[in-house]
């Protein structure tokens, strides 16, 4: 009989030990499992943090490059119209400082767009940002030209080239990376009735990029 509950008592210890170590096991799978999750959703969160820090600074770049060509744009005309003005007046000694500074401005205006090319051609050879590289929708073009020749003033402001107005020029910015993409418009920000100045938002990301690639 002792040996029977000896028996009995080694058996219940077996099943306890068998039982601790299907927790123990158990256990172990969750934190592996949670680790996994944890590890991939951060590895999400971060590609969507670097898609959007791409598209958010190139989208912003080019705002920032129309609002200066605007602003060199009405900067040309001022001195065009001081040159015009020292010529009519025959303030001859006037002419040449101003002669100078009209070129900086047009120098500097194309300086901005040049830039820009450079960016357009980099975006699609790096396939996104220096960082980040998925499926880039191709960037748009800076929509001024100079291509009226200067006058015997001098060089003429840059005009505006898209088919569109400027109050309804829509330009668009995005990247995906396999599920994750972000997307974001530039266009000008409306102030009552007239048009202030231009605006980067955030925009859905995925319709721009699919019409593109003709996924639907």
């Amino acid at each position: 009989m002792k040996c029977f509950l000896k028996s009995c008592s080694s058996n219940e210890d077996g099943a306890l030990h068998v039982l601790l170590i299907l927790i123990f096991l158990a256990f172990s799978m969750a934190a592996f499992g949670s680790f996994f999750w944890l590890h991939r959703w951060n590895k999400i969160v971060q590609t969507q943090m670097d898609l959007d820090r791409c598209v958010g600074s190139l989208a912003i770049h080019f705002k920032t490059a129309l609002t200066l060509t605007q602003k060199i744009n009405s900067s040309i005309v001022a001195t065009r119209t001081a040159i015009e003005a020292a010529q009519a007046s025959l303030q001859f000694e006037a002419i040449p400082p101003l002669e100078v500074l009209l070129n900086s401005e047009a120098l500097a205006q194309e300086a901005i767009l040049g830039s820009w090319k450079i960016k357009q051609t980099l975006w699609l050879t790096q396939q996104g940002c220096h960082d980040i590289h998925g499926l880039p929708l191709p960037l748009p073009g800076v929509p001024y030209k100079r291509d009226i020749p200067p006058d015997l003033t001098g060089p003429q402001p840059a005009r505006w080239s898209a088919t569109n107005g400027r109050e309804s020029a829509r330009f668009y910015f995005g990247l995906s990376k396999g599920s994750r993409a972000s997307a974001a418009l530039v266009e000008l920000k409306k102030k009552g009735i007239t048009y202030d100045d231009w605006k980067a938002n955030w925009t859905h990301p995925f319709k721009k990029l699919r019409e593109w690639a003709n996924l639907d």
